[in-house]
Parts: structure tokens; sequence; C-alpha cells
């Protein structure tokens, strides 16, 4: 298995700020609960911090994720001011990982709202952003997980997790993987900044595989079902109830696609 380190990382990867300020870790809780410490001790916009493995990972609702050694499982501390500019980080950071692996690997993966990349229909990784506050001021830890070089898993998972070794037949460097993910992200991470979402919108419904289907959404301890008619400029998704009956959804807990 491919190692990880802070130095190696800083090395390869050519950014102006993502990622230039590193802490690796073999093991953590949570990468986002540790970014969250370095948020008073003056770490850099940018900063990122990385583990080989987490013992308390968590998605969306504080669900577990199963983050053994051989992923990538990383944070990023980003100084956002402006509150609107954290409506669509979530998507804006699964597009970057969609295209990356697209384009340096030849996988068709998607989009599937509101934080999975989905490939073969099974979950290759997720997004997690949260919102932090220290000293009256916010910051967005924006955590990322990615099964790469993961070989099998729990037996409840295996019918719907899938680890890039798995599709690939073979290990991946993950740290040329991490490399091209930060790259891109910052890339239209600083469009983002000046433009909201709406700049790459058009290609994040290209790769999004739940748009215009029946589907439903466990959304604040109820489910909705219609169809999941778009997602309008802040990144919301438009759910279809009936003809004449639209709902704007900024957050959810699940989506699942009715086949």
């Amino acid at each position: 298995m491919d190692k990880l380190n802070a130095l190696l990382i800083k090395k390869k990867i050519s950014t102006s700020f993502i990622g230039r300020e590193v802490y690796f870790y073999p093991t953590l809780t949570s990468t986002n609960i540790a970014a969250e410490g370095f948020l008073g001790k003056g770490a850099s916009d940018g900063t990122l911090v990385i583990c080989e493995s987490q013992t308390k990972g968590r998605g969306r609702s504080k669900n577990f994720w199963h983050s053994p050694p051989g992923g990538l499982w990383f944070s990023l501390i980003l100084y956002i001011q402006d509150k609107r500019n954290f409506s669509g980080i979530t998507l804006l950071a699964s597009y970057c990982i969609v295209e990356v692996l697209r384009e340096k690997l030849s996988l068709l993966s998607y989009l599937k709202w509101p934080n999975d990349i989905i490939l073969n229909n099974k979950k290759l990784g997720g997004v997690l952003a949260e919102i932090k506050f220290f000293q009256k001021k916010r910051y967005l830890i924006l955590g990322i997980g990615l099964n790469v070089n993961l070989k099998k898993f729990h037996p409840e998972l295996e019918n719907t997790a899938i680890s890039l070794y798995q599709e690939k037949k073979r290990n991946l460097s993950r740290v040329n993987l991490l490399k091209n993910i930060l790259e891109n992200f910052e890339e239209k991470y600083l469009i983002f900044l000046q433009k909201g979402l709406k700049f790459i919108l058009p290609k994040i419904k290209g790769v999004s595989n739940y748009l215009k289907k029946e589907v439903e959404i466990i959304y604040q301890d109820n489910i909705l079902k219609g169809i999941a008619w778009d997602l309008n400029p802040q990144g919301a998704l438009i759910l279809k109830l009936n003809k004449n009956n639209f709902k704007e959804i900024y957050s959810g807990e699940r989506l699942i696609i009715k086949e």
C-alpha cells in the first residue's frame, strides 16, 4: 500500500493555498474533528488535515463512515466569511472529484445529491461540509472520504459500497489522486467565491444521476416523494411533489432513486 506523509503531499501538490499547510496522522477519530481543533491555532486558509484511518468517521446526520487504511480521508479548513458562499460548496467539491475520476481514471462516476459520489450504482465516496464558529467568525470544514485501495468491505456494506481498487483491479497512488483533486478544487473554488455555483451548475447537472427521476428524500424526519426536477443556482434540489407543487430542499439526510 502506498504511504501518505505530509512532506510527500506538500512536494507533490501544485496549489497556491489549498493543501499548502498539511497535518498528517496515522489515525484520527475524525479529520473534521481534528480540523476544528486547528481553528484556534492559527491554521491558514486551505489547511489540509489527513489521516490513514478514522475510528469515528462521519457522514451526513452523524452516520458512521467506514474508513480503514487505504482510503483518502481528509478535511480542508476554508476561511469563507460570506455566508452566501457556504451554499453549494458540497456539490462543488463532489463535482471536482467526479471530474478527476472521469478525466484521469476514465471512470464514469456520478453525483447523487446531496453529497454522494457514485460508481456502478454503489457509493465510492462522500463530502461533508460543516460550518463552525471561532471568535465570532464563520469557518467551513470540508471533509472528504474516498474509497481508494480498499480490498473489501464489511458484509453489511458489500452491496452498497465500492472502491477504486475493486473497479481498477490494482492499487492507485493516493498522493497523485489527492494532488489532482486538490488542484482541481482550488481552481474552481476561487471562481466559486466570485460567482457562486452558477458558473459550473450545468456541468454538475450533467454528471448527476438522479435528475428527472422518481426519488424519496429523508428530510427532517419525514420522507418526501416526488421527481428530482432540477437544481437551483444555490445547489438546492427542486423536488416536484405533484403537477403544480415544487419544493426547494437545501439539505437532506438521504436521497433514494426509485427504479
